[in-house]
């Protein structure tokens, strides 16, 4: 009875052993699905609900879609203001605070227009004033700072969230390259600007983003390193009129690059960056990627040498 008993407890075993391999290998394969696809989830669901705010914006802004509107006038007001330099960078009671004011011009919500960042892949609302709800929800205009009206004598000065703990808008700030276009479109213009200079400054060097005489700029600030508050990254661009420069952001343009996720993760993980946090997710997001493919095929390959044996044996 034994002799009879003992293949069978041994093709037991084996059908437990590849239960045991299949519950351990569709782990594993989620884990790398998950490590790969977040990123490009999350990324997708923020631009959803950026998309959406951005239309909704657009429509309700056509009521103050002329230079002689009140909303107009109130922010060339406030920007007159910034030239003087009676407002203090970031003063919580600056532009943005008071949403009634903001609302009594025809800016509800405070959005102003939407930023277009090729280079980072976004394209979000810009919100007037860098309240934490605001931060939440797109780019925010630091208070004390202009407002994007292409004038001269202006540095508008737009932050975003960058950390793995929040919604990441800034996440691929270090990927912005001198040379890189920006385009701001308002209810009065589409402004279109290209980086001149990145700097790392101290979160208390308010010098870094003041109003440069004659010099119309746009200044992105998140904090650095990656997953850090420690410092805090700026990329400045300059107004361009350049026809080539303006062509760029054609209709079909003016929205955040949708490159294939496999070609995305694998040139992010090879551009260089001085945040140890964001070469560790990049490189993990290869990582996921790799078992996603490694997987399968030592599945695929694991099955046609058991059949192989099994023909043999037979």
């Amino acid at each position: 009875m034994a002799s009879h008993l003992a293949p069978r407890e041994r093709a037991g075993a084996r059908r437990a052993a590849g239960v045991v391999r299949a519950v351990v290998g569709v782990a594993v394969f989620l884990a790398g699905a998950a490590l790969f696809m977040w990123p490009t989830f999350e990324a997708g669901v923020s631009q959803e609900e950026a998309d959406a705010v951005i239309r909704e914006a657009a429509a309700e802004n056509e009521a103050v879609a002329s230079e002689d509107s009140a909303a107009y006038e109130y922010l060339r007001a406030y920007n007159e203001r910034v030239r003087s330099g009676e407002l203090v960078v970031n003063d919580p009671w600056g532009i943005g605070s008071d949403a009634e004011e903001l609302a009594s011009v025809g800016l509800a919500d405070g959005v102003v227009g939407s930023l277009t960042v090729p280079s980072m892949d976004v394209h979000l609302p810009i919100y007037l004033g860098s309240t934490h709800e605001n931060l939440e929800r797109g780019a925010t205009l630091v208070a004390g700072t202009s407002a994007p009206l292409g004038e001269e004598s202006s540095n508008v000065v737009l932050a975003g969230h960058r950390g793995y703990l929040t919604n990441g808008l800034f996440r691929n700030i270090e990927s912005v390259q001198v040379g890189d276009l920006l385009q701001i479109e308002t209810p009065w213009d589409t402004l279109v600007y290209r980086a001149v200079e990145i700097l790392v400054v101290d979160p208390d060097d308010v010098d870094s983003v003041r109003v440069q005489e004659g010099r119309d700029l746009v200044t992105l600030l998140t904090c650095h390193p990656y997953g850090t508050t420690e410092r805090r990254y700026l990329v400045v661009f300059e107004r361009t009129t350049d026809p080539a420069d303006l062509a760029a952001f054609s209709e079909e343009e003016a929205t955040a690059d949708t490159v294939l996720p496999v070609v995305d993760a694998v040139t992010e993980a090879l551009e260089p960056s001085e945040s140890p946090a964001l070469v560790v997710e990049r490189w993990a997001r290869v990582a996921g990627l790799a078992i996603m493919v490694a997987l399968p095929v030592w599945a695929v390959a694991h099955a046609v040498r058991g059949t192989l044996r099994r023909r043999r044996a037979g």
